[in-house]
């Protein structure tokens, strides 16, 4: 059902000639990065793409504290099949149960200079997201995101 849907979209974005990017999430049905490849190769329309939002496919803690090989993963699987991104960073909270919450980028765990670099080197003409922060922390995102870049040597234009 999944792939009819899918596919009878991609159809549809063709006629008009509109890219549809899917949001995916450990939580729904498109919830690995394995899997969103798969989906994609089998409709096989260049116009069905997914969101490259890596938080959302951190599965595990010893994910988030080993970010790189976590992150090159999902870029291995997603990237070439993204359309667009968003920046988030991951911060986890103490408790009986692991709870990770999105965190301001470059104020959590996750290596963002990783992920931009990744996204660069995927989709250099492409671009990113700031999301789900409250108003006055997209300022601080900003200025981080743009410290990092600087830092990777990576070209914003």
């Amino acid at each position: 059902m999944l792939l009819e849907s899918l596919s009878w979209l991609a159809e549809a974005a063709e006629s008009i000639g509109q890219t549809v990017a899917v949001e995916t999430h450990l939580l729904t049905i498109m919830n690995s990065p394995e899997f969103n490849r798969a989906v994609i190769r089998d409709v096989g329309s260049p116009r069905l793409r997914v969101v490259m939002d890596y938080v959302n496919h951190f599965q595990a803690l010893h994910q988030v504290y080993d970010s790189r090989a976590r992150l090159r993963h999902i870029f291995e699987c997603m990237g070439p099949i993204s359309a667009i991104a968003h920046c988030k960073d991951i911060s986890v909270r103490d408790g009986f149960v692991i709870h990770m919450d999105e965190e301001v980028p470059g104020e959590g765990e996750l290596d963002l200079g990783t992920a931009l670099r990744l996204w660069h080197e995927a989709q250099p003409d492409g671009y990113m997201m700031l999301e789900h922060l409250p108003n006055e922390k997209y300022p601080l995102a900003a200025a981080n995101v743009h410290r990092i870049l600087r830092r990777e040597g990576i070209p914003v234009y």
